[in-house]
């Protein structure tokens, strides 16, 4: 369990490797379902309330490796710091990590009120206002680039990339710019927009019943069934009536416009809507294939079937869809 030593530790591991301040506050207390109630206490402090009533721990052997970043941190750096500096240093840094925490959730407060105003997710791209990035200093503007790539495009987010914006942000309509393997930026006369590269080839291919293809790593496939199970959660595994199924059906990218009849309703919605509602990355949206029985749209692959192909007690013929 994670303890006041711990979160020691891993503040000056931070600091070596230039985290930000989201580094330095430290272990979270809590963390979605994860709670560390012994983050205030000292490693000395568990392991002797632990002799003293008799119960076995176990020491992790490679503790002893000093070529390991931590181990010599906390053999030679902190004992140090102690004897030097600061005796009370673990608690220092503890009480340190809980005010920047809380200055933190400030921040994102304030980031998040930034982003509902200026930030636009339509299809796969987001747009971002260039007149109101110009009213921020630089220091929200890299805050506020930080949290878009973490959480509207879950990727990783550096310095270089921080630059590359800037220097965008202040070009002229028209310029494009490369952010890492998967994401180009692109300025607008009102806009940043940050959208996945174009090279990568749309997919279309016939596929029949009682068949399967390949699409580079993944297998898609149709069988006949006579039985279904009861229950499944698993969206790479779907069952359907193919009573009003074609022989051949079409396996493709998703298309602007495309709307589909979710389970339960009675009217459609559009797939952009359904993957924004899922909350897939608007980088792996373009690559997103749905299958479909003439020109009506069965199965987002992977995600959601249609109500129209539903089975009922009245279906005759089952379709087992799976992607794998």
């Amino acid at each position: 369990a994670h303890n006041n030593d711990d979160n020691t530790e891993t503040v000056l591991l931070n600091i070596v490797s230039g985290s930000g301040i989201r580094g330095l506050s430290g272990i979270p207390v809590k963390r979605e379902n994860i709670i560390r109630p012994f983050i205030c206490l000292s490693k000395m402090e568990m392991e002797t309330y632990l002799i003293n009533n008799n119960i076995k721990f176990v020491v992790d052997s490679s503790n002893k490796n000093l070529d390991i970043n931590r181990n010599f941190l906390r053999k030679e750096i902190i004992p140090s710091l102690k004897k030097n500096l600061n005796p009370s240093l673990d608690k220092v840094i503890l009480n340190s990590s809980f005010v920047l925490r809380d200055q933190i959730k400030l921040l994102d407060f304030f980031l998040n009120d930034i982003i509902n105003r200026i930030v636009e997710i339509s299809e796969n791209k987001i747009l971002i206002s260039v007149e109101e990035l110009k009213k921020y200093p630089k220091e929200i503007l890299g805050e506020l680039f930080l949290k878009i790539f973490q959480e509207k495009l879950t990727l990783d987010f550096s310095y270089d990339t921080f630059s590359k914006l800037e220097k965008l942000l202040k070009s002229q309509t028209g310029i494009s710019i490369e952010l890492g393997k998967s994401l180009i930026g692109i300025k607008e006369r009102n806009s940043i927009i940050l959208a996945p590269k174009e090279n990568e080839e749309t997919f279309e291919k016939e596929v029949f019943i009682n068949d399967e293809i390949f699409i580079g790593n993944s297998i898609i496939s149709i069988k006949s069934v006579k039985k279904i199970p009861d229950y499944s959660k698993n969206k790479n595994i779907e069952y359907i009536s193919g009573d009003l199924i074609n022989d051949r059906m079409l396996i493709r990218n998703w298309n602007k416009g495309d709307k589909i009849k979710l389970l339960g309703m009675k009217g459609t919605k559009r797939v952009s809507d359904v993957l924004t509602d899922l909350k897939v990355p608007v980088i792996e949206r373009k690559k997103q294939l749905v299958l479909l029985n003439d020109k009506e749209i069965v199965w987002i692959i992977g995600k959601k079937i249609s109500e129209n192909y539903k089975i009922t007690s009245n279906t005759k013929k089952k379709l087992k869809l799976c992607l794998s």
